[in-house]
């Protein structure tokens, strides 16, 4: 081999290596960055800005299961109970998932459904093993709204508020007021949590369920878009987790469109053993975290791959 040949050879490697510690480099730094020092909000939203007799959805946060199974809301859950508790004068009617259900039960806060007279509804049934995204839950809360208010309050925790509000927006017409918080804390204290939610929300969560608002939105591209969308569990309220009975609301304000089929856009999908089973492998709410710091090997491994492709290329083409 010539030394010009081998001069060729470890410059490709050089420009491999180089390029997926860059990208590595990137990723972690976004993950830092949005996990430690970024914040949505400059101020949280006060009980008095609330509307008076709202309807309140509130996507849990990232749980725990014990060692028996038995669902741990975490601190982040126990937050937005919380919030909930002190401004619970402002609500006609609260729609959340479990875990912030489990919160309020363990602060003894919710009797007989209601929180200090507000009837506190699930989005839908629970279901451990097969955890729903942000906007399938959304989607469920709708299914369950009888009629749809003109008007949804949007409570989450701060460093997941966005891909919510951006969700319902999708798929509901009326008007969101955002209910704002500020350090939010995660589910455990470990120093590591801020990092691994960042790699999950960044990484995962928003360019996923990104892809499937767009989906939902080409309905002539089904054919093309309808495998990923299964695949990426983004299926309109799936029939093993929805719950049928309506929310009645109690309304003297007259809606222009009570028909919930009108009110909101459909998303088709169809649930399968295969898209659980990837649901599982990445959002298994005991294992958010691990999922979540795994991403960034297995991109780092990604980009690794396809700098050897390119170098392997240019390699071919300076010897060849």
């Amino acid at each position: 081999m010539s030394a010009n040949s081998q001069f060729t050879i470890h410059h490709s490697l050089f420009i491999i290596f180089t390029r997926a510690g860059l990208a590595t480099a990137v990723i972690v730094t976004a993950a830092i960055w949005f996990g430690y020092f970024y914040h949505p909000y400059d101020q949280e939203t006060a009980c008095d800005d609330i509307p008076a007799n709202s309807v309140v959805l509130v996507s849990g946060f990232d749980y725990r299961l014990g060692a028996d199974g038995e669902l741990l809301p975490g601190a982040g859950n126990q937050f937005l109970a919380q919030k909930l508790v002190d401004c619970a004068g402002r609500l006609t009617a609260v729609v959340t998932q479990q875990a912030v259900i489990e919160a309020l039960i363990e602060q003894g806060v919710l009797r007989e459904g209601k929180l200090n007279g507000v009837p506190v509804y699930a989005m839908h049934q629970h279901c451990a093993a097969t955890p729903v995204r942000t906007l399938s839950s959304l989607q469920c809360a709708l299914h369950r709204l009888s009629p749809l208010p003109n008007q949804l309050v949007v409570l989450a925790h701060d460093k997941h508020q966005q891909r919510v509000v951006q969700d319902l927006r999708s798929i509901f017409d009326g008007e969101i007021i955002e209910w704002q918080v500020i350090d939010a804390p995660y589910a455990t204290e470990n120093p590591l949590a801020p990092f691994c939610w960042a790699l999950r929300e960044l990484f995962l969560a928003r360019p996923a369920e990104a892809f499937l608002r767009w989906a939902g939105q080409q309905p002539q591209l089904a054919p093309l878009t309808m495998p990923i969308v299964n695949v990426l569990g983004g299926f309109d309220c799936p029939e093993h987790i929805e719950t049928k009975e309506k929310i009645m609301l109690e309304t003297e304000v007259d809606h222009e469109n009570d028909d919930l089929d009108e009110a909101r856009r459909h998303w088709e999908g169809i649930h399968n053993d295969e898209a659980a089973q990837y649901r599982v492998m990445f959002e298994d709410t005991s294992n958010k975290e691990l999922a979540a710091c795994c991403l960034l090997p297995g991109v780092a491994a990604t980009a690794v791959t396809l700098a050897i492709i390119f170098g392997l290329y240019r390699l071919i083409l300076t010897l060849f």
